[in-house]
């Protein structure tokens, strides 16, 4: 939801599973572990392929991403690499064209 609102002329309220608890399709955990703040996973422990799925999604997401951005260090670690070699074949030439101008003087 997060990643859409700011793409979306609308209002947008997470219920998660609130209409299932309400058409009760789902059940709810107990008093107890609703008061301990456990129901998170009493739902784990009731629908963990549900759950496991979009850990799995979320966890590819992430080495995606990790790829990425091991991708992009490399590439700018390639074109810093570039640069430095650049740069010190400027300099070597600029030696070379000091020492021939120095050679030229004692001519």
């Amino acid at each position: 939801m997060a990643a859409y609102s700011p793409h979306l002329p609308a209002v947008l309220i997470g219920v998660g599973a609130a209409f299932d608890f309400i058409g009760g399709t789902v059940k709810r955990a107990p008093v107890w572990m609703q008061k301990a703040g456990l129901e998170w996973f009493y739902r784990l422990c009731q629908e963990p392929g549900r759950l496991e799925a979009r850990d799995q999604r979320s966890e590819a997401r992430d080495q995606r991403s990790e790829a990425r951005d091991q991708r992009s260090e490399a590439r700018d670690q390639r074109s810093e690499a570039r640069d430095q070699r650049s740069e010190a074949r400027g300099q070597r030439a600029e030696v070379r064209g000091q020492q021939a101008v120095g050679s030229e003087l004692f001519r």
